[in-house]
């Protein structure tokens, strides 16, 4: 199966990706934060193990631009093989294999801490009015002003609309719901890598008046504006690199 494939390619790609931030863009970023290298214990609740997250913020702040972090998820993604023509080799699990690949390297290039990458799980279901959706794994407690870990996150995709011509919808979706786990991730940071981070903080802690079944209030809401917004980027990304490729095939043919 075209999967086992995909898997082996996964993992080279996987082996050669820095989780850390590139020390060059450490050194052109003149952000400068109290510690270089904040330590911080994330509570983690229920579900996750307790551990240490490392982050520069500076270099968070450059690595979690659209445009960069956009790019770079695309670029491994056609560097793994993750292609129409495999896309459509696999059968129904082969593409799920393809999926769960897929998100490792978007948790890796959204620059979630390894106590979240490790335990992010992706599960395959029926949805009746949606194509993805995020569980709410940070809460925010009032009472202390805290966001902290109370489940372990999880993306559910439906697995109704897997099919050959949802190739880069379906990339797009799982990229937008990876977008709300790096979301929720933001607001138990130490530092606030950017602007947005304080928006979300609202989202979550009046989180019933944006989800009060109202498409107004849910496509205007922080959370959801942010990745709608940038999940068109990354299908455009993506289909643009598709079409570059072929394109230079054909000059080289």
């Amino acid at each position: 199966m075209f999967a086992e494939v995909t898997m082996k390619k996964f993992i080279e790609s996987a082996a050669k990706k820095e989780l850390s931030p590139n020390e060059k863009l450490i050194k052109l970023n003149p952000v400068s934060v109290t510690n270089t290298t904040e330590r911080r214990a994330l509570n983690t609740g229920r579900g996750l193990r307790t551990g240490i997250y490392e982050q520069n913020y500076a270099a968070l702040s450059i690595e979690r631009r659209p445009e960069k972090m956009i790019y770079d998820i695309c670029s491994r993604l056609h560097n793994g093989g993750f292609t129409y023509k495999n896309w459509i080799s696999c059968d129904l699990e082969g593409k799920k294999v393809m999926l769960n690949n897929a998100l490792s390297i978007m948790a890796q290039e959204t620059h979630l801490p390894r106590e979240i990458g490790e335990q992010l799980q992706l599960r395959f279901d029926t949805l009746e009015s949606a194509n993805g959706e995020t569980n709410i794994f940070v809460r925010h407690f009032p009472e202390t002003n805290q966001y902290m870990i109370i489940n372990t996150p999880t993306i559910t995709f439906n697995e109704n609309v897997i099919s050959n011509e949802n190739f880069v919808k379906n990339l797009g979706t799982l990229f937008h719901e990876c977008l709300h786990i790096m979301q929720q991730t933001a607001t138990i940071e130490p530092f606030q890598y950017n602007a947005d981070v304080v928006y979300w903080k609202d989202h979550m802690t009046r989180f019933g008046a944006y989800n009060n079944g109202s498409l107004t209030s849910y496509y205007s809401s922080p959370m959801e504006a942010y990745a709608h917004a940038q999940t068109g980027l990354f299908e455009k990304m993506y289909t643009g690199m598709m079409i570059d490729l072929e394109n230079m095939k054909r000059r080289a043919g």
